[in-house]
Formats: C-alpha cells, structure tokens, sequence
C-alpha cells in the first residue's frame, strides 16, 4: 500500500505546529483504463508536438543553437507519453515543439530536447 504524506503549514515552523498532516493513498490506473486521462487535453497543459526529423536541422540554424543547448523533456513526462500514444516510441534525441498562449503575442513556440529516463 503506497502513501504519501503531505503537510499543510509552514515548513519552517517545529513539527508539533504544523497544521494538518494527510495520507493520501497512491492513485494507481492502469495503462488502457478508461478513466485515464489525457494530460494534453488539459487546459492548463501547453500543445505539445513531435518535430518531423527533417525540419529540427533548419530550426536549430533558425535559432542559432545547438542540439545540447535545448531546454530538456524527460522521456518520462506525461506528455510525452501521451505523444507515443500517436507517434509510437519516440527516440532520445528528439525534438519536442512546445506551444504556450501568451498575452503579448498569440503564442509562443519552444523546443525541447528528448532525454533519457532517470
């Protein structure tokens, strides 16, 4: 049986002051449940897109970067998952297209670089 504790209150304050002390049993759902959730279909939870293999080449010239100095996406990240649901397995190495709503323009577009589990 898997729990978590968490605490409510401030952290820097002696332990027989902390507000309220929960246990939370671990929610397990099982791969192909019906009640899972698709991370990406959250409104909160920014688009998310494989970059095809031959266009990472031209936006990494675009930008002026190297592979290395991406910003990283475990392979692990629930919206990762959710995109190898699509588009199979998808290599470390790869390039993820990230694309936020932002006040001063429409959108803004970031990539990430696909790297291993820890």
């Amino acid at each position: 049986m898997n729990h978590r504790k968490v605490i409510l209150g401030n952290p820097h304050r002696p332990v027989d002051r902390v507000t309220s002390v929960y246990k939370f049993k671990k929610r397990g759902t099982k791969m192909g449940n019906k009640d899972e959730i698709n991370v990406l279909e959250h409104g909160l939870v920014p688009e998310h897109k494989l970059v095809p293999k031959e266009e990472e080449k031209g936006i990494l010239e675009k930008l002026g970067l190297k592979r290395e100095n991406l910003p990283k996406i475990r392979k692990s990240d629930p919206a990762l998952r959710e995109l190898e649901k699509v588009h199979g397995d998808i290599n470390v190495g790869r390039m993820i297209e990230v694309k936020r709503k932002s006040r001063t323009a429409d959108s803004a577009k970031a990539y990430r670089l696909v790297v291993k589990r820890d």
